[in-house]
């Protein structure tokens, strides 16, 4: 049987011939939508053209492609790919969860260490916290004289 030059035999397709439009599959970063590919919104990521939202408060930019890719909101942590709120005696930044100095504490959803101050019975001294003295009380990381 002699081919003509366009004749192509099925076993000469490459493995994963595609023959229609939609049998196409958008690269990552992108999501497949009436038949286009389009850019990954921000606080999404896009693999094997399909669109997936971050975990609540997170977010990510656009053209994302991996859950890696959602970072936890300003006063946020990650843990086992979700995201918490920032609890008392810590402070949150970059989806990471730090505690507090010793005899420091922070009120919810902190962001700096600029939030810890010292707990009650102790006042805040060059950076330090340091038992308070007879004559005054001492709370939210101030002394004060007593009346």
């Amino acid at each position: 049987m002699r081919l003509s030059r366009r004749t192509v035999l099925p076993s000469q397709l490459p493995p994963r011939a595609l023959t229609h439009p939609q049998d196409c599959i958008c690269n990552d970063g992108f999501y497949k939508s009436l038949g286009s590919c389009h850019s990954c919104t921000q606080g999404s990521y896009c693999s094997g053209g399909s669109r997936l939202s971050c975990p609540s408060y997170s977010t990510s930019p656009s053209g994302s492609d991996s859950p890696l890719d959602c970072v936890c909101d300003h006063t946020y942590y990650k843990s086992s790919s979700s995201c918490f709120s920032c609890t008392v005696g810590h402070y949150c930044s970059g989806g990471t969860r730090h505690e507090c100095p010793s005899l420091m504490t922070s009120p919810e959803a902190s962001s700096s260490s600029f939030d810890c101050f010292c707990i009650d019975g102790y006042y805040q001294s060059n950076g330090n916290c340091s038992v308070c003295t007879e004559n005054y009380y001492c709370t939210g990381g101030t002394r004060r004289s007593c009346p």
